[in-house]
């Protein structure tokens, strides 16, 4: 039976039956629960301005960087640069997000915060 397969598990933080939404919310709060912190977060917890001065300061950062630059533009609405593509004529224009951010986002001293608080 289902009851027997589920016995020693733990139950759900929320479940379709739950009527407090409240209790749930908290009980997916606690350590470990569903709403807990992920290590990318706790990562995020860590940066310094050191950090983002040393990043700024990367001429060509590796690709990872350069993608998560790119999608904290993308959530602050920062616009790229457009920049002529090496495909030719023909191709179409490629979008630069990297000096953008160095110059608007990477240079704000309050970025961190900014950051920390979306």
């Amino acid at each position: 039976s289902v009851a027997s397969r589920d016995e020693g598990l733990p139950s759900p933080a929320f479940s379709f039956e739950s009527r407090n939404l409240d209790e749930a919310l908290e009980a997916g709060a606690a350590p470990g629960g569903p709403l807990a912190p992920t290590p990318a977060g706790r990562a995020a917890d860590r940066l310094s301005l050191r950090d983002i001065s040393e990043i700024k300061a990367m001429k060509k950062p590796p690709q990872p960087v350069r993608l998560v630059v790119e999608v904290i533009c993308i959530i602050f609405g920062l616009r790229p640069r457009k920049v002529k593509p090496g495909g030719g004529p023909r191709a179409p224009p490629e979008f630069d997000y990297w000096e953008p951010a160095q110059r608007y986002l990477l240079s704000d001293p309050f970025f961190l915060t900014k950051l920390f608080n979306f």
